[in-house]
């Protein structure tokens, strides 16, 4: 039995054994403020090292366990829980926080409102609002309101906001880019830039300094590096080059199809939005230059980001129509106007891409010759 003092005022401390109560006059009761446990008191620990000593802080505002765990609390410091070696070490005056593990949340003072759930996850962190779950997630952060959750996620993010990291890795090179979404292991791993998505496993991947970039499946986006505002959706979506910019990917280089119900994408062509608009000069003479050809597919391997040599089964031995992109290339030099009909895209030098439709404005200018010309000649034969 504990023998209370009779007549205690408000504050006072009692302390019997390794417990210690304040005395509150409000309620008119004892409330219980710490449990203080030290460690042996023997010469030395394992090797040579001198005997730990740890506090365990059980009040009706802050738990603490393990070694120097929420060894800063003061009394302004409320609802918070540290489990763990030095978790929630060095918390003051922060409230509702929730440390568990080895230095989680170990440096954070005055932040508020942190999750930070395994070994060092949001050590650094100094802010509000961050969760952090997973050994070494969020480890170097120091301000607030970013997620990550997996092992080493956002690792290296420190004053970068409004980030969301899911997965082993994910988001792991980030530190002062903000509103990244990476989920999926390794996703966005090496990016530093700002406004990205990448969701899948290995997603935007390689990703540095390109920003606004939007990939959807595992490996996609894998390849671009320093090019922004690209979307790739589907397995081993690539942009064409590391470099490139405002493209959109849909599928991988195996998709033998697309379906829509609507066959044909609308643009925007409003002119309101357009000046220094001329009849093109290109007609049947350009149309004649172009050769349509009948072919096998017969593509060189590909070797990916490991080394490996890829050989795409889909498409050896498929027969197409179409038409060469060198030829087309050479067309457009010709003529002129390159910088107009882009049939040929060059961003991989290796890889020639080639985009026919563009002349579908030089057909119809043709056809309109060749109507002109029938005209002219049925005007002949009536008279």
């Amino acid at each position: 039995m504990i023998n209370f003092p009779s007549s205690p005022v408000n504050g006072q401390v009692f302390t019997a054994g390794d417990f210690s109560w304040v005395w509150d006059s409000t309620p008119g009761v004892w409330v219980l403020q710490a449990q203080v446990v030290t460690g042996p008191t023997g010469p030395t620990g394992p090797s040579g090292l001198a005997p730990a000593t740890f506090v365990d802080i059980v009040s009706p505002y802050n738990v603490g366990m393990g070694y120097q765990a929420m060894n800063g609390t003061s009394p302004a410091g409320l609802n918070n829980v540290a489990i763990g070696h030095d978790a929630g070490k060095a918390i003051t005056s922060g409230g509702t926080n929730v440390a568990i593990g080895l230095e989680a949340l170990s440096l954070n003072a005055t932040g508020t409102d942190n999750v930070a759930i395994g070994n060092l996850a949001g050590r650094g962190t100094t802010g509000t609002g961050i969760t952090a779950i997973g050994y070494w997630a969020m480890k170097s952060n120091s301000t607030g309101g970013d997620t990550a959750i997996g092992y080493a996620a956002m690792y290296s993010n420190s004053t970068g906001t409004n980030n969301v990291a899911v997965g082993a890795y994910a988001l792991r090179s980030n530190v002062t880019a903000n509103r990244n979404t990476a989920i999926g292991y390794y996703a966005l791993n090496v990016s530093i830039a700002d406004n990205n998505t990448a969701v899948g496993a290995l997603a935007s991947y390689s990703i540095t300094t390109g920003t606004q970039n939007t990939a959807l499946g595992s490996n996609a986006g894998r390849g671009g590096t320093t090019g922004s505002n690209n979307t790739c959706l589907g397995y081993y979506a690539t942009p064409p080059a590391g470099n490139t910019s405002n493209s959109f990917t849909l599928g991988n280089n195996s998709i033998t199809n697309l379906r829509c119900n609507d066959t044909t994408i609308s643009s925007l062509s409003d002119a309101r939005d357009k000046s220094n608009i001329q009849n093109i000069p290109l007609g049947l003479d350009y149309i004649k230059a172009l050769r349509p050809v009948m072919f096998d597919w017969n593509r060189r391997p590909k070797i990916d980001e490991d080394g490996n040599e890829i050989i795409n089964e889909v498409f050896v031995g498929r027969k197409d129509f179409g038409f060469i992109a060198q030829e087309l290339d050479t067309v457009q030099e010709t003529f002129g106007y390159e910088e107009y009909t882009r049939l040929v895209h060059k961003d991989n030098p290796d890889m020639l891409e080639a985009d026919p439709m563009k002349t579908y404005p030089i057909l119809v200018k043709a056809v309109q010759e060749l109507a002109a010309q029938v005209a002219e000649l049925q005007s002949r034969v009536g008279n």
